[in-house]
C-alpha cells in the first residue's frame, strides 16, 4: 500500500507558482485540481498539475477559459489516470495559440518531445502523432502578439482494432534460457507471462519502448528440463494455444527438483506453507522475521507434497518465507522467497456500534439488509455492502462509538475511510467506562493514511492511530460540524467510514479466536 503522494521536481513547483501569476479566468469558479477531470474519452481520466485555475482546460465545458498574457508561453502538465496510449491532441475553443510544443515522460524528469512549436489554426486544431505511452505530458502553448485564450484540451487515442498474436516461436533453448518470438497483426505493445503452472507466472515486459509488430523477449534463470507455461498478452486479452490453454516449452537438461503450487494460510499467529515438487525430493522452509531478523527452519521428509505448520507468530507482522529442495541424486533448488502477513487480532469484529452514521448509500445496488452502523465492524470493505455514511457535518458534529465487551488491553485503532468521502480533522477517543475519555489521536486527518483498495476496486484511506497497550472497552470517533471533511463532490456534506479496526494486545492465547485462516497463492 503506497501513499497517495508523489514528489516533481523543484524547478517545476518554481515553474507553477510563475504561472498562476501570469493567469487570469473567466466564468464559473475552477474544480479542484485534486480531483481526477475527465477528458473527451471514457476509459483514461487527466489530473492537471500546478495552479489551480488549469483544471479548466480539462473540467468537460468550454464555459471555463484559461487566458495568458500575448508573447508568453502556457505550460500545462496533464498525468492520466494510468499510462496512457496517446495518438494526438486537440485544442477547442482557443484564440491567439502560435504554436504548440507536447513532451512525454515516464518519470517526471526524462521527457520526450512529440511535437514542437506546431501551428494550430481554427479549421484546424487537431494535431495528429504516431502512438505514444505516457504517465506524463507537458503541453506548451506559445501566444503571438496576442492574449492566448484556451477552452478545452482533449486527446486522441489510437483505434480500437482486434489484435491477434500469431507466428509464436520458441528459439535458442538450454538448460536456463529461452528466447520467444512473436507478432501482433496490428502495432501494440505486448507483455508476457510465463511460470511453472498456469497460476505461478511472472511478468516480463518486450524490450520494445513503442508500437511495434514485431516482439521478442529472452527468459532466463530457468530450470533445466522443465516445462514452462506461456500466456501473450496484446489487444487487453491474453492469448495461447486457445482460449483455454497457454503456450508451452521445456529447457533443455534433466530436470532440477522444484517447489510447485505453493500456498500460505495465515491466522492470528500462525501460518501453514504448503507446496509440491516436480520430483520426490526432501525440503526446507527458511522463514524471517522481517521486523527482527530472526530466522528458523523447518524439514520435510522425501515426497512430492510438503506442509509446515507454524506458530509462535506475531499479528499484522510479515514474514519472508524461502524454500528449499533436495532430490536423491543430491541437486538442490533454491525458491525465490515469498512473503506474507500474519492476520490482525481485530477484537472490535461484530462488536455492537452507535452513532450517527446511519445513512446508506443512495444507490440502487447498495445491499439494504442490514443497518449501517453494524457495517462499521463486519470485517467488509465494499462499496455496497461495507459502508456507512454519516449525516450532515454542515449540520451538527458526527460520532460512531464502538463497544468491545469487556476492558481489553489494545495496540492501535484502524480507521478505514472511503477515498472519496473522509474527514480532513477528526478525534479519536478512548475510554474504559464510557465516561471518562482520553485521545490517542487529535486533530487527525484520515487523507495522511494508506491508499489501499477493496477487492472490488474501492478506494480507501486506512489510518493507524497508536493507543500503547492501554485498557479499553469503549472506541469513539469524533467530527466536529463544519468543513472538516473532503468530498469528490461538492454538494456530499457527509463522509464515509467503512471499518473500524481495534488491534489487541496478542497473548498467542486465543489462537483463532475470530475463525479459519487466509489463504494466498505464493510467488
Amino acid at each position: 500500500m503506497n501513499r497517495r503522494r508523489f514528489l516533481f521536481p523543484i524547478g517545476f513547483l518554481l515553474f507553477s507558482l510563475g504561472i498562476s501569476v501570469l493567469l487570469s479566468t473567466v466564468s464559473r469558479a475552477a474544480p479542484s485540481p485534486d480531483a481526477l477531470l475527465p477528458s473527451d474519452t471514457a476509459e483514461v481520466h487527466f489530473r492537471v498539475m500546478g495552479a489551480k485555475e488549469l483544471a479548466r482546460l480539462v473540467d468537460g465545458s468550454r464555459e471555463t477559459v484559461v487566458t495568458v498574457e500575448a508573447g508568453r508561453e502556457l505550460t500545462v502538465y496533464l498525468v492520466p489516470d494510468r499510462e496512457a496510449v496517446l495518438s494526438g491532441v486537440i485544442l477547442k475553443d482557443f484564440f491567439g495559440v502560435a504554436g504548440v510544443t507536447l513532451a512525454i515522460s515516464g518519470d517526471g524528469v526524462n521527457w520526450r518531445e512529440i511535437v514542437s512549436e506546431r501551428k494550430v489554426t481554427a479549421g484546424k486544431n487537431e494535431i495528429s502523432f504516431d502512438p505514444v505511452s505516457a504517465r506524463m505530458v507537458k503541453l506548451t502553448m506559445k501566444a503571438g502578439k496576442e492574449a492566448v485564450s484556451v477552452a478545452e484540451v482533449a486527446f486522441l487515442f489510437p483505434e480500437q482494432g482486434t489484435v491477434d498474436v500469431k507466428d509464436v516461436r520458441f528459439e535458442d533453448i538450454s538448460e536456463h534460457s529461452a528466447t520467444v518470438r512473436w507478432r501482433t497483426t496490428l502495432p501494440e505493445k505486448t507483455s508476457l507471462l510465463y511460470g511453472l503452472s498456469t497460476v505461478e507466472l511472472t511478468t516480463t515486459s518486450t524490450p520494445q519502448a513503442d508500437f511495434s509488430t514485431e516482439h521478442h523477449v529472452t527468459l532466463t534463470g530457468l530450470y533445466p528440463g522443465t516445462e514452462y507455461f506461456v500466456w501473450i498478452l496484446a489487444g487487453g486479452r491474453s492469448h495461447g494455444k486457445s482460449v483455454e490453454e497457454p503456450y508451452t516449452f521445456r529447457t533443455a537438461g534433466d530436470p532440477y527438483p522444484i517447489p510447485t503450487n505453493i500456498r500460505v494460510s495465515t491466522g492470528i499467529g500462525t501460518a501453514v506453507i504448503s507446496f509440491g515438487t516436480n520430483v520426490e525430493a526432501t525440503g526446507k522452509v527458511l522463514l524471517e522475521d522481517v521486523r527482527t531478523g530472526q530466522v528458523r527452519e523447518w524439514e520435510t521428509e522425501k515426497g512430492r507434497e510438503h506442509s509446515v505448520a507454524i506458530g509462535n507468530l506475531r499479528p499484522r507482522s510479515f514474514y519472508r518465507y524461502t524454500l528449499k529442495v533436495r532430490d536423491r541424486r543430491g541437486r538442490t533448488t533454491t525458491y525465490p522467497p515469498g512473503k506474507f502477513r500474519t492476520r490482525s487480532f481485530n477484537i472490535a469484529r461484530g462488536a455492537p456500534v452507535i452513532g450517527s452514521f446511519r445513512q446508506l448509500l443512495p444507490d440502487q445496488m447498495t445491499e439494504d439488509t442490514r443497518p449501517a452502523l453494524k457495517r462499521i465492524t463486519d470485517g467488509r470493505y465494499d462499496y455496497f455492502r461495507g459502508m456507512a455514511t454519516s449525516g450532515d457535518l454542515t449540520d451538527t458534529y458526527q460520532w460512531v462509538q464502538v463497544d468491545l465487551g469487556r476492558t481489553q488491553e489494545i495496540e492501535s485503532v484502524e480507521t478505514i475511510w472511503r477515498g472519496n468521502a473522509y474527514p480532513t480533522n477528526f478525534a479519536l477517543m478512548v475510554s474504559e467506562n464510557g465516561k471518562d475519555w482520553s485521545y490517542p489521536g487529535f486533530s487527525l486527518n484520515a487523507f495522511a493514511g494508506l491508499s489501499e483498495r477493496s477487492e472490488r476496486g474501492d478506494p480507501l484511506l486506512r489510518l493507524e492511530v497508536p493507543v500503547g497497550g492501554k485498557k479499553v472497552r469503549f472506541v469513539k470517533i469524533f467530527i466536529p460540524k463544519g468543513r472538516n471533511y473532503y468530498t469528490r463532490s461538492p454538494s456530499w456534506r457527509f463522509v464515509q467510514l467503512s471499518e473500524i479496526e481495534v488491534n489487541g494486545v496478542w497473548k498467542g492465547t486465543e489462537l483463532e479466536a475470530r475463525g479459519g485462516g487466509e489463504e494466498e497463492e505464493g510467488n
